[in-house]
């Protein structure tokens, strides 16, 4: 039934069954009432024409009940042995009538069903009833409440503000409630032959300028509701920069400028670029954090993190960010909750990228804060990785699996060549997905309602989603475990927590704490044998190719030209190798 005629059709038929089945069966013609109750179910299961065949049925049926109730005297139900005696005298006449309405339904009911009437119990009756009823109002629901627009989040990071950018006129087309950067909105440092140098003030400034008034992004801007955003280390004017970058006060002046901030934000007074904004939709409040993971960051040592190997401060955020965050965690009552970062929260297999995992501490009390005041329905998005994935990580203590989109390489990414040597070093431990490696953004579709869904989707230059990924909202709140938890586990489990709570309340401005380190190290999956193997085989093999590279011309003229000085062919070997190292990088940033 998938018209409101046919639900209401139906629905009438059906108040005409049970206003004829409680005549009939309170006034003593039960097996009538069954076999009443037979037709109907029966040819529940025809098609729509039998409908009306039931109708004469039931009108019928009713008939005959109007009739023998008016010849029922008032209190007959108290009335005594002798009283109901006498009304069952009926006339001659009134008998004849009376079989002649019997024949009547007898012969319609034949022409319904063909099977014989089974004798089904009352509460059978009264609970098929109910079921068709219910159906029949759930059918007739109104379809806006079925077909709600869920709330679209649209986020991108990594972006050449001197380098063509096809992607905001597909954005433009499917433009959403809110665009997000997600740091790298320009490149404003200077980068030789892979080596990066800070940006000047003046550079810091004119990057913003150029962007700001590109056509495509101002056209883009111009169509969607609103545009907030948190920094990375390219914007922010360092690589890999962290709280020594000396400028980082005037970036943020700038960035704000860039984003035309409102003169009464916080983030104009503060020492960073964290806040949160919630939005009011249709199927429920959405409420977007976006963490600062530049102003206050630690020194790192990535090359030696994705090994366990840690040293130093594990602060990430700095300590009035961390107070920011609890207390948006402890007072928001939002139905989804959005954390918003520059680099990735989840990812752990990246020597060449930053991501919390090369703190520790931080990435761990961050996720216990979550566990620490009961969050659920929460999602993460990241960039500069300059491809898009989808990573998961579980935890026990949690009772939910955690989500980080990342979208990112808006004007550059691992295409080409590069694919290979993201394939050959990243093993992916936690990913849900196959990456993207091709330009892209982001696409967050969001039906915050108690039975909606999270969709994942990662857009590229044809217009094509290339990551689609849906998750319902309950499978990111507590599920108990199957079965019985054994003595053990619950013990695991208790221990698990403790620790939990005690890295929520942990101080990460020194080294790792040890309940942080227990805590992380029970959550799924984790760094394994095999994806050690992979990293090291992988940039064992890229190492070898930039050794070829960068020896293998002295080598060569060595061997061509013995006699020559050795001063003069290392002369010759380095302007070689830098012509060398030039062109791959050349390669390495074409389109």
């Amino acid at each position: 039934h998938t018209h409101t005629q046919s639900h209401t059709h139906t629905l009438t038929i059906m108040c005409k069954f049970f206003f004829s089945f409680h005549s009939l069966w309170w006034n003593g013609n039960k097996s009538e009432a069954i076999s009443m109750h037979h037709v109907v179910r029966t040819a529940s299961r025809k098609p729509h024409s039998s409908l009306e065949k039931i109708g004469n049925v039931l009108e019928a049926t009713t008939a005959l009940a109007k009739h023998r109730k008016q010849n029922v005297k008032p209190g007959a139900e108290k009335a005594d042995e002798k009283t109901h005696k006498q009304q069952n005298q009926q006339p001659e006449h009134e008998a004849q009538r009376v079989a002649r309405h019997r024949n009547t339904v007898k012969q319609q009911k034949q022409e319904v069903f063909l099977s014989p009437a089974p004798k089904p119990a009352m509460k059978l009756c009264a609970f098929f009833l109910l079921c068709v009823l219910a159906a029949t109002a759930r059918s007739s629901e109104p379809s806006s409440a079925k077909s709600a627009t869920p709330f679209k989040i649209q986020f991108g990071s990594c972006n050449k503000q001197f380098l063509e950018n096809s992607l905001w006129a597909i954005a433009k087309e499917r433009v959403g409630a809110v665009w997000v950067w997600l740091g790298d909105v320009v490149y404003a440092d200077y980068a030789f032959l892979g080596i990066h140098f800070p940006a000047s003030p003046e550079a810091v400034e004119e990057a913003y300028a150029m962007q700001k008034t590109n056509a495509s992004y101002v056209d883009y801007i111009r169509t969607v509701p609103t545009v907030m955003g948190v920094w990375d280390d390219h914007d922010y004017g360092k690589n890999d920069g962290g709280k020594e970058y000396k400028h980082k006060r005037f970036s943020q002046q700038k960035f704000l400028e860039f984003l035309d901030e409102p003169s009464d934000s916080p983030r104009w007074n503060q020492a960073g670029l964290w806040y949160n904004k919630v939005f009011q939709h249709e199927t429920g409040k959405i409420n977007i954090v976006l963490l600062d993971n530049r102003y206050h960051r630690s020194t790192i040592r990535r090359w030696l993190s994705v090994f366990g190997i840690y040293h130093g401060s594990q602060d990430m955020l700095g300590p009035d960010q961390w107070e920011f965050l609890e207390s948006v965690l402890r007072d928001d009552n939002s139905d989804v909750t959005v954390l918003g970062s520059g680099i990735q929260f989840l990812s752990n297999d990246k020597l060449i990228a930053e991501g919390y995992f090369n703190l520790p501490g931080s990435q761990a009390k961050l996720l216990a804060l979550l566990g620490k005041y009961n969050k659920t329905n929460v999602i993460m998005i990241s960039g500069d990785v300059h491809l898009s994935e989808l990573t998961h990580m579980h935890c026990p203590s949690l009772g939910f699996p955690l989500y980080d989109f990342t979208s990112s390489g808006m004007t550059h990414a691992w295409d080409g060549i590069r694919g290979w040597m993201v394939r050959g070093t990243v093993p992916g431990t936690r990913r849900v997905l196959p990456p993207y490696l091709e330009f892209n953004y982001g696409e967050i579709l969001i039906d915050a309602r108690p039975h909606g869904n999270i969709t994942f989707l990662t857009l590229g230059t044809d217009g094509q989603a290339h990551i689609n990924h849906t998750v319902p909202l309950t499978a990111l709140q507590p599920r108990p475990p199957p079965g019985t938890p054994t003595p053990e586990q619950t013990e695991f489990l208790r221990r698990v927590r403790l620790d939990m709570l005690e890295c929520a309340a942990a101080d990460v401005s020194g080294e790792l704490p040890p309940a942080c380190a227990r805590f992380l190290g029970s959550c799924q999956p984790r760094f394994a044998l095999a994806d050690y193997r992979h990293v090291i085989v992988g940039h064992g093999i890229a190492l070898s190719i930039f050794v070829v590279c960068l020896f293998g011309p002295y080598v060569l003229l060595r061997w061509l030209l013995p006699t020559y000085p050795k001063r003069y062919l290392m002369a010759v070997n380095v302007l070689v190798a830098a012509i060398i190292m030039r062109a791959f990088q050349y390669l390495l940033a074409r389109r």
